[in-house]
């Protein structure tokens, strides 16, 4: 087929040729090949409609390959080519961010989740690229940004109604999720370690910050999706055991007697046993959770872990720690490229 192409390039039949020269490749598995004949096709006869397939084929088999920022060049000259001759475009917009979030680069993915959604408003995937706009700049440390993104995701949501909002339900559970990571890097600021006269103002913003940021997980587990209500649940419990352990750590103020400093302690100490049973109380309603949902992720180990920590009486800690793969599960194979799912 290829030799078709040689031999005969101003041929109609040659841009055929070159096609299925591709598609032969790709059916046999050799993805690299029929990466090289799809862009080949794409290069020879781009303004064809087999040129326009050729782009787009060529992106998803670099994908697959791993090979993301030759996806990425494929993807956005499609976008950019066909966005208003060819429905897929406004897809194949949406993937170039998710490329570049899938290898690590938050900036690029933030700004390409930015440009889906300027290009195409009111798009498909509109209330998840916000979501993902969101939380790309989240772990880039503009918080404002994200907070702005977070919340114009929840708008958006709460417009929603039907299939659609089923079909987006875990998007603005995560929303809402990160929304509970803002407010807790802001309760992680607020530090123990201040002078006596201090210390009670510490303590109340820090309450305050932490039961603001206890709602909004709450929120999570109310918008219904479980694994995300998992995550929340662990979270809230977390938090919850981290400010336990932080009062017990916490130094006596100076200038007390040996008196006053006992007595100080020791209501320190009725604080702590308060809101470790309390974070006990959350995890055990967390785990329980993710059994009746048969949820099994990361959250829910990590749930049973910290029952296993400080309910060991009631959930005595497991002797092996149980790995992601059950009974049954296939045994891992070597990681090579044997099919291409154009859909995902």
């Amino acid at each position: 087929y290829l030799s078709v192409v040689a031999k005969y390039p101003n041929n109609k039949i040659a841009k055929e040729a070159a096609f299925t020269a591709a598609v032969v490749y790709e059916s046999m598995a050799y993805f690299e090949r029929a990466a090289e004949a799809y862009e080949t096709t794409a290069d020879k006869f781009a303004k064809s409609d087999k040129g326009a397939d050729a782009l787009f084929n060529a992106g998803v088999l670099r994908q697959a390959l791993g090979q993301n920022k030759r996806a990425i060049i494929h993807y956005k000259a499609y976008s950019k080519r066909f966005r208003k001759t060819r429905k897929d475009a406004q897809e194949v917009a949406y993937r170039i961010a998710v490329v570049h979030e899938l290898a690590g680069e938050e900036g690029l993915a933030e700004k390409a989740y930015n440009a889906y959604l300027k290009a195409y408003r009111g798009g498909t995937h509109q209330l998840k690229a916000t979501v993902f706009s969101g939380r790309a700049a989240y772990k880039l440390g503009q918080y404002r940004r994200a907070g702005k993104q977070l919340s114009a995701a929840l708008k958006l949501f709460k417009k929603s109604s039907g299939a659609e909002a089923k079909r987006n339900r875990k998007y603005a559970a995560e929303a809402r999720y990160y929304q509970g990571e803002l407010l807790y890097r802001k309760y992680d600021k607020v530090s123990l370690k201040v002078k006596a006269r201090k210390l009670d103002k510490a303590l109340a913003t820090k309450m305050k910050l932490l039961d603001q940021a206890s709602t909004v997980y709450l929120d999570v587990v109310e918008i219904n999706d479980a694994s995300w209500a998992t995550a929340a649940l662990y979270r809230i419990g977390s938090v919850m055991e981290e400010f336990a352990n932080s009062l017990r750590d916490a130094p006596t103020p100076p200038g007390f007697s040996e008196a006053d400093a006992e007595l100080y302690r020791e209501a320190l100490d009725n604080e702590v046993i308060t809101i470790e049973e309390k974070a006990i109380e959350l995890y055990i309603v967390g785990y329980k959770k993710a059994i009746e949902l048969k949820v099994y992720n990361e959250y829910t180990q990590k749930l049973r872990a910290a029952l296993g920590r400080m309910a060991a009486s009631q959930f005595p800690p497991a002797k092996e720690s149980r790995g992601q793969q059950r009974l049954g599960d296939r045994t891992p194979t070597i990681g090579l490229t044997k099919e291409v799912i154009r859909g995902e």
